[in-house]
């Protein structure tokens, strides 16, 4: 199976919280469910872009899909995180966050990462990722576990459905895990 980055493609309009750092938020909770310490976050678009779109990923980890993008991905997104409300425009989006920690998902000795503490498993960046496919190949959607990691990775199918309906605002990044 294919794995990828997703990224919002230039010309669209983002979406942020004057009152939250919704990314350190979610980077905090290093992919354990925020549902019960979750209050609903006021978000508002940021920029002139486009705002019709269906995915914001400014606040990664934490993925702002627009509401038409959970109604098609919805059996996805649940099996592998969960989904928190937003006070946002038009009530339109709603916040999803990535529960599915595979650890020792990555294969360190051909992987090319750097380290902000390899000893804690803070990783700064990753130039070159090698998964385990054994240990990655059910999952449609993953994280891997590190505190400072904010990469989540979609599968095949995932992008597929995104494709298939013409969800706006996607980009694909694939992963070369050779």
């Amino acid at each position: 199976m294919n794995y990828y980055r997703i990224k919002t493609i230039e010309g669209y309009d983002w979406i942020w919280s004057k009152d939250i750092e919704l990314r350190r938020y979610a980077l905090d909770f290093e992919g354990k469910p925020m549902h019960e310490k979750w209050q609903e976050v006021k978000v508002d678009f940021v920029d002139k872009g486009k705002r019709d779109f269906d995915i914001c990923v400014a606040t990664s980890p934490l993925f702002i899909f627009s509401k038409k993008a959970v109604n098609l991905l919805e059996n996805i997104l649940l099996k592998y995180g969960e989904l928190l409300p937003l006070k946002s425009p038009d009530d339109n989006y709603v916040a999803y966050h990535c529960t599915n920690i595979i650890e020792n998902s990555i294969d360190l000795e051909k992987s090319e990462i750097d380290w902000l503490d390899e000893k804690e498993g803070w990783i700064n960046n990753v130039t070159k990722i090698v998964f385990k496919k054994e240990l990655i190949s059910e999952n449609i959607i993953f994280r891997i576990p590190s505190t400072y990691s904010d990469d989540t990775f979609f599968g095949e199918e995932f992008k597929q459905i995104v494709v298939d309906n013409n969800l706006k605002g996607f980009g694909f990044s694939l992963l070369d895990l050779d």
